[in-house]
């Protein structure tokens, strides 16, 4: 195969998870920002540029700095111990046990249950408020 044949493969097999990236982390990320140098429009007055005026006045506030230490404790003391239990379960459902499967199943069942537990709430709601609008429009969707 040749060497540009396989970098466009590479490229192929790259660009939807850098797309994803870039729809779903860095585009918001960069909108809110822009998003947060202006102050929120309303009936009575209207939208307008206030640069770091809110950045000013949230690091000047004693609250967010304790709440920033407070956050910071926090991620120190559970990504660390997350990680390392995960690393640790791993090493263990590897083994060759009796019941390695059982084991398995209940240690990824509960990841599996919440995702689709969380699926299934969305569509849900996402179905019955569709619902509603059609009912509301004259359309009725079972």
């Amino acid at each position: 195969m040749k060497d540009s044949t396989r970098n466009f493969q590479g490229w192929l097999l790259f660009a939807p998870a850098a797309i994803l990236l870039l729809a779903f982390t860095h585009y918001p990320t960069i909108t809110t920002f822009i998003h947060s140098l202006y102050t929120n429009k309303s009936f009575i007055r209207p939208r307008r540029f206030s640069g770091i005026e809110s950045y000013e006045s949230m690091f000047s506030d004693p609250i967010f700095f304790k709440v920033f230490i407070n956050n910071m404790w926090l991620a120190l003391g559970t990504i660390p111990t997350s990680i390392g239990l995960a690393i640790i379960m791993a090493l263990i459902v590897n083994k060759a046990i009796p019941g390695r499967g059982l084991l398995r199943m209940a240690y990824f069942h509960s990841n599996h249950a919440s995702d689709d537990c969380s699926c299934k709430h969305m569509v849900v709601f996402l179905r019955t408020r569709n619902r509603i609008d059609r009912q509301n429009n004259g359309y009725f969707w079972l």
